[in-house]
């Protein structure tokens, strides 16, 4: 057996008897021209196009989507949930054989048995079980998997090899319909549940693989809450003593077999390839500016470069001298385990810093995605609550300084979150409202003199 990931949810799954292909999406953009596939990729389309089984998990247009099934041969078997609109749709594309399946309705292939597993959510969709005669899959696409299913797939496969996990809690119509864009801690607590419940030897983050494009890239900064590199972190911590191996994939790369041990080959495949440069910043969350007026995702600079290295030596003289002060409020960012992250931005680059308050405190220069605590300011503001010019009203105010955390205590007994105010960022902790405020009032008797 061999899965290749040709992008997003589109997988091909390879045995002696059969090629199934998994919810093609084979050209970007797509979706009318509003999304591409994350990271960026080239797939070769000659090689899928004589697949014997064509598999649709759901009817969303990212699982679904009628040019890549109309580049397939019409001779592929497809098999889908029971939807009267997936069946009708593709047989009028000329599939001349549609399956609709129930739930844990199985199909066999020669050695090949694909086992059809049902979902909590309200849509028509299903996960699938693939298992030859000595390995095992379990795609979940974006299914809701109960306890229950987990347990009797489990029951009746026994551990298996490789588990294709929902990780993302996506935000994609908060903004627009004006819901709340605060972090879907409940959503993504579940979702680390249900990974909990695999009992694999690796588990692999799928779906949840592309970007908003054109007109509409700037719902990149709302939709994506959490780095797929998070995720695999807060789900370690959450079953610390698990035998699996948490792995992350982008498109070409392929799961080969070793007896029963599931190993991962980099840009392995001809199927399709992509980019080795690090995009993860293009869908990097950043809630508290969508359409990128301060933070403008370009250049990057170290600290000495931008001139603000004093700056950054200060904050981390702050961090050295409080780290271990058990009463100093930077003790709750390390109780939290905070991962801060301040992202100051100039007209045309932007330097990034971080400090994991949670292990060592020490300071890194670069960006990171698993930040849970940012602040954004501009360099100006930034040198004026340094030099005491500045006041938080100001920085606030100006629309130069933001700040925003998805901060979570991640364990194998709980998940918690700080109420409001609970945490302060890093900032407001080194220049205090109160300070700043009286240099400013002292300032301004200066400046304008007393009566």
């Amino acid at each position: 057996m061999k899965l290749v990931l040709v992008g997003h949810a589109c997988w091909l799954l390879e045995t002696a008897d059969v090629r199934i292909l998994f919810d093609p999406l084979l050209f970007d953009p797509n979706q009318a021209d509003c999304y591409e596939v994350h990271p960026s990729r080239s797939v070769n389309i000659d090689a899928l196009r004589d697949v014997q089984v064509v598999v649709v998990s759901h009817r969303h247009s990212d699982h679904f989507d009628l040019r890549s099934l109309a580049a397939l041969s019409r001779e592929a078997q497809v098999l889908c949930p029971q939807d009267t609109l997936l069946a009708d749709t593709l047989r009028r594309l000329g599939f001349r054989s549609v399956r609709a399946l129930g739930d844990w309705q199985p199909v066999r292939f020669g050695r090949t048995s694909l086992l059809a597993t049902p979902s909590d959510n309200k849509v028509p969709e299903l996960g699938f079980v693939v298992s030859d005669s000595v390995n095992a899959v379990w795609n979940q696409v974006d299914t809701q998997v109960s306890a229950r299913t987990a347990q009797r797939v489990n029951a009746i496969h026994g551990r298996l090899d490789v588990v294709i996990s929902p990780w993302q809690p996506l935000m994609e119509l908060k903004f627009q319909l004006n819901e709340e864009t605060g972090f879907p801690h409940r959503d993504y607590f579940d979702l680390l549940a249900r990974a909990r419940s695999s009992n694999a030897r690796m588990l692999v983050p799928g779906a949840c693989g592309f970007r908003y494009t054109s007109g509409g890239d700037w719902m990149n900064r709302q939709a994506f809450p959490v780095a797929r590199d998070r995720f695999m972190d807060d789900l370690a911590a959450a079953w610390p003593h698990a035998p699996v191996q948490l792995e992350g994939m982008a498109p070409g790369d392929e799961i080969v077999f070793e007896g029963e041990e599931p190993v991962i080959r980099r840009q392995g495949s001809p199927i399709a390839s992509s980019s080795s440069d690090d995009e993860d910043q293009r869908v990097a969350y950043c809630p508290v500016d969508p359409f990128a007026s301060l933070y403008r995702n370009i250049r990057e600079r170290d600290a000495r470069a931008c001139g603000i290295e004093d700056v950054i030596e200060d904050l981390d003289r702050f961090v050295r001298a409080n780290w271990e002060d058990k009463s100093s409020a930077l003790q709750r960012l390390r109780g939290w385990k905070v991962l801060y992250q301040l992202i100051v931005c100039f007209d045309d680059f932007n330097c990034f810093v971080h400090w994991d308050l949670g292990r060592t405190g020490e300071r890194v220069d670069g960006n990171d995605t698993r930040a849970t605590m940012t602040s954004i300011v501009s360099g100006r503001v930034l040198r004026l609550l340094f030099e005491g010019r500045c006041g938080w009203e100001e920085a606030y105010h100006s629309g130069e300084c933001r700040s925003f955390q998805t901060v979570a205590a991640v364990s194998e007994r709980e998940y918690a979150f700080p109420r409001p105010g609970d945490v302060e960022d890093l900032l407001r902790l080194r220049y205090p409202y109160f300070d700043c405020f009286e240099k400013v009032i002292d300032q301004e008797i200066a400046q304008w003199g007393a009566d």
